[in-house]
């Protein structure tokens, strides 16, 4: 039976959510402010659309590698306030994994959630160092990206 895991992460940014939207539908924007995202690839720099693909190279906890290539699919993208991926065809250790970004604008700020539900291969949780397995359980690195686009956005920063 496969594992099956959520994250959610939720802040409020003093930014209006079309603003929000594009910059995190931006894939080019991640690295750097995502402590897992080493590099993106493909045409990134702009919000990506239903139907879009993109290379994201995730960095794994207490491993010292180059990252590992994962393809995303946007499977939902309602701006301002809806933008979903989804896993392209899983994984040696990930069955599927979707990532959905909701964002509601509340006065002059917007609630941005990140929500993360990640389901590994049968076999996969024996193979998984105990630090990658947190990566997939813990909130601390998704809460941590959350307070990077908060910065940067609300600092005046742009794209």
């Amino acid at each position: 039976m496969p594992e099956v895991y959520t994250v959610d992460s939720v802040i409020q940014i003093k930014r209006p959510a079309a603003e929000i939207y594009d910059f995190v539908s931006t894939p080019a924007n991640w690295p750097g402010l995502h402590p897992d995202t080493i590099a993106v690839g493909g045409d990134t720099n702009h919000p990506e659309t239903i139907g879009s693909r993109f290379v994201e190279v995730v960095r794994h906890p207490g491993r010292h590698s180059s990252g590992t290539p994962v393809l995303w699919e946007v499977t939902k993208s309602e701006r301002p306030h809806l933008w979903e991926i989804s896993l392209s065809g899983g994984s040696e250790l990930v069955q599927q994994c979707v990532i959905t970004y909701t964002l509601v604008q509340q006065g002059e700020e917007t609630r941005f959630s990140r929500h993360m539900v990640t389901v590994l291969q049968p076999d996969a949780k024996a193979k998984l160092k105990p630090e990658r397995l947190s990566s997939f359980q813990k909130s601390d690195v998704h809460d941590e990206y959350l307070r990077r686009v908060k910065a940067h956005l609300e600092g005046g920063v742009t794209a």
